[in-house]
């Protein structure tokens, strides 16, 4: 399963939990969830997430202050700044561009990151 199959698993468990993908905040626990309580400790869920909060709920259950970069990494096989530039696409919302050189002509140009395209794509498609 490649990492972009794997994010969209991710968003789609949440969809069919009744989870509404959004751009910000990671999490919103501003509506009232049934079954009260600490959600991901206890069982229960946010109203709304953001892509990278679907990614934390597929996986597995851990309580919220132990969830960082790296562990999330690890989950989908990538490091903490393939996560960041992930989500500056897909929950802010803007495209990262990375200046290489030719190396032919020593000229500099700009190229769009692609992972930061790829988190711009699925926002786009999933995101309210």
């Amino acid at each position: 399963m490649t990492r972009e199959e794997k994010i969209r698993e991710a968003i789609q468990q949440a969809k069919e939990k009744g989870i509404e993908i959004v751009r910000a905040p990671l999490f919103d626990w501003t509506k009232p969830n049934p079954d009260g309580g600490w959600p991901i400790s206890s069982g229960t869920l946010p109203s709304a997430c953001d892509i990278l909060g679907a990614m934390m709920l597929y996986s597995g259950p851990v309580a919220p202050s132990q969830y960082n970069w790296d562990l999330l990494g690890k989950k989908f096989n990538v490091n903490g700044f393939w996560l960041y530039r992930f989500h500056i696409g897909s929950s802010v919302g803007n495209q990262i561009f990375i200046e290489k050189e030719n190396k032919t002509t020593k000229k500099k140009y700009k190229t769009p990151d692609k992972v930061c395209q790829l988190g711009l794509k699925l926002g786009k498609e999933y995101v309210r």
